[in-house]
């Protein structure tokens, strides 16, 4: 039996519900997306396409890799170049348009609503033109989050769906270094909708990588740059293309706060896990 606090987003749920309602509803993952951003978007689309046209959309094509990891789902993400034919767009797992890509531009003449779902702590640049906030910085990850968004109204959740979002609830919480008693009462409620083992989810969640990508982690860890704060350990990698598994890598060592750099010309992204 799952005992879960549906009340925590019974009130955001039911404001959600009722925006969207018989509205044309983008469900968008960032660039270089990854599983959180992907599962959580994903799962958002099925729950909410019984009362309105839903549509996932990436900034950006996937790469390869991604899509053959995410090829057994019952539906794909498509490419989006304009958010001129939705009525709303919400952002998932980011808050910044620096994460939309191309689409930044066009967020800025967007007529219909946005709003925000994500778990991450406040970014320097933000969405300004947001019609709601469902704002977890407490949580593990974003597909947490949704899964229990889900629950709360009672949706169904397909087998395909219950996987993926296991799989970023691991893959996002490092093999939940990050983690609370909710985090694990959600993912056994969604192993159990899955079907699958845990072994087959953490298969599919940190799938073996190519030695040349390990190679890449471990150079980047190599070369980390440590920091004492009181008691605290805090580490900073710079690993292009392989900065989240950096950073994970530098919490399972044993830092508190760990950074992971990716530059690319003049802008900077980083995955920061604590």
């Amino acid at each position: 039996m799952h005992v879960l606090d549906k009340s925590s987003f019974q009130n955001e749920t039911q404001t959600l519900a009722r925006l969207v309602r018989g509205k044309k509803v983008l469900f968008l993952s960032h660039t270089r997306p990854d599983f959180d951003t992907l599962s959580s978007a994903c799962a958002l689309t099925s729950f909410f396409s019984p009362s309105a046209k839903t549509s996932w959309g990436v900034c950006e094509p996937l790469s390869s890799d991604m899509k053959a990891r995410i090829s057994f789902l019952d539906f794909q993400p498509r490419v989006i170049e304009s958010l001129e034919s939705f009525d709303v767009v919400v952002c998932v797992d980011f808050r910044s348009p620096n994460q939309a890509g191309d689409l930044s531009e066009h967020f800025r003449s967007f007529e219909g609503e946005v709003v925000l779902l994500d778990h991450h702590h406040p970014s320097t640049r933000e969405f300004t033109n947001v019609k709601q906030f469902i704002l977890r910085p407490a949580s593990s990850s974003t597909a947490q989050m949704v899964a229990e968004l889900g629950m709360a109204m009672d949706s169904s959740f397909s087998k395909s769906v219950s996987l993926i979002l296991a799989a970023a609830m691991i893959s996002d919480s490092a093999r939940f270094a990050f983690a609370n008693a909710e985090t694990f009462r959600v993912f056994d409620f969604l192993l159990q909708k899955s079907g699958k083992t845990y072994e087959e989810v953490l298969a599919i969640a940190i799938p073996v990588v190519s030695i040349s990508h390990r190679v890449s982690v471990f150079r980047a860890i190599k070369d980390a740059k440590l920091v004492g704060v009181g008691n605290y350990l805090l580490a900073s990698v710079e690993a292009p293309y392989e900065n989240a598994p950096a950073a994970n890598a530098m919490i399972q060592l044993g830092a508190d706060v760990s950074i992971g750099i990716f530059r690319t010309g003049k802008s900077v992204s980083a995955s920061v896990r604590v």
